[in-house]
């Protein structure tokens, strides 16, 4: 059984009056204060098992906070939880997807409401902070 430890990221004080701010993550392996996993995950779950499974590990997963008597979530199969993911969109609420890797295409524009002929470049290093 591994142990993973879930705790908040504060947001960045550059970051305040970004209204579209979503919460972020810090996963730890094994203690709070263990090896980081995932510095800043929106998606802290799923997204662990991914980055588990790439370093060959197997079994079910625990996730926990510190103090708490008891994981807030457990899944049976890392394997299972690494194909996994968490969607929401404006007609759905979150809900549980099959996960699927960004196209590079996605990674190096933003459409910014523009059609798909109409796209500009953007400085990939500032458009996500």
């Amino acid at each position: 059984m591994i142990h993973l430890y879930l705790s908040p990221v504060e947001r960045p004080h550059s970051l305040e009056r970004l209204q579209r701010w979503r919460d972020r993550w810090q996963v730890n392996l094994g203690a709070p204060d263990g090896e980081i996993i995932l510095a800043a995950a929106t998606e802290p779950m799923f997204a662990a098992c991914r980055a588990l499974k790439d370093r060959g590990l197997t079994g079910a997963v625990q996730f926990w906070r510190p103090g708490k008597a008891a994981p807030d979530f457990v899944i049976r199969d890392l394997a299972s939880g690494a194909g996994l993911t968490v969607t929401e969109n404006t007609r759905t609420g979150p809900r549980i997807a099959k996960w699927q890797p960004m196209p590079i295409a996605d990674l190096t524009y933003l459409h910014r409401g523009q059609e798909a002929g109409g796209r500009e470049p953007v400085n990939i290093v500032g458009a996500f902070l």
